[in-house]
């Protein structure tokens, strides 16, 4: 599947949460105003103004903070050239890199005609988008990669830290069964205690959680392998093939099989 999209979006809210979520495309996340708490994978990250951060595909992430404004280029891999691909992988070793002079002002400006022009609706709007994106990307190849100075959150706060231990110790073991007792026994925490404090770092419940960790690796083995729907249902932690097909039908609106074919 080729797909394309200049996404803007500003939000005057004092605090905007984006749900946990993945895709299969690149998220090319431009901020371009404000700061912003980035979780991504197993670790949390805070992001200022005139970032780019590199999401990849199939990987689980969500914002919090305040008021902001970002434009986001969401494009398929299939669209990419081996090159950028190659240098959104070098992007992704630092998570982040800053927009720095002389380049910024050339792509935040490219930045806002996609996204005007994106919004149009025009027959060439694809290709459009298409030759913008490859054009910002193009500079970043010739702009100096300088890391943002980044601080991960597990720093600031021993309770996200443990929730990020957590999370990682979750993503390592999703393919067996994993009960809130034996994660309490393992990290020295009481049921109460986890199930508040992973909802206040996560947004979402530890099942929840596992739930859409799961479906993430099944989208990916659908999209990328030609395994079975047995196997992939296995390897991804469900008891069944048929309940993985409901728990799949029910969160993504497609059974495994449509999704592969899509």
């Amino acid at each position: 599947m080729e797909f394309i999209e200049f996404e803007k979006s500003v939000s005057p809210y004092k605090q905007h949460t984006t749900i946990l979520h993945s895709h299969e495309y690149y998220e090319l996340y431009f901020l371009l105003e404000g700061t912003r708490q980035f979780f991504i994978g197993n670790r949390m990250y805070v992001v200022d103004s005139n970032t780019l951060v590199v999401v990849p595909p199939f990987v689980l992430h969500k914002t919090d903070g305040g008021p902001y404004m970002r434009i986001n280029i969401n494009i398929s891999s299939n669209l990419l050239k081996p090159q950028y691909i190659e240098m959104l992988g070098e992007i992704q070793k630092h998570f982040a890199i800053n927009l720095t002079p002389p380049f910024k002002d050339v792509i935040l400006y490219l930045l806002n005609v996609g996204a005007e022009e994106f919004s149009e609706n025009t027959a060439n709007k694809r290709d459009i988008s298409l030759a913008i994106t490859e054009t910002i990307l193009f500079i970043l190849s010739k702009n100096e990669l300088i890391t943002t100075d980044l601080s991960a959150v597990t720093v600031k706060n021993d309770s996200s830290s443990l929730i990020l231990k957590i999370v990682s110790f979750l993503n390592g073991n999703y393919t067996r069964a994993i009960t809130l007792e034996e994660i309490c026994k393992t990290f020295f925490i009481s049921k109460m205690s986890l199930c508040t404090k992973f909802k206040f770092y996560m947004h979402c419940t530890v099942n929840e959680y596992l739930t859409r960790l799961k479906l993430t690796k099944a989208k990916e083995l659908l999209v990328n392998t030609d395994k079975s729907i047995e196997k992939i249902a296995a390897e991804c932690g469900f008891s069944s093939a048929n309940y993985f097909g409901l728990i799949f039908k029910k969160e993504i609106g497609l059974s495994p099989l449509n999704y592969r074919k899509k």
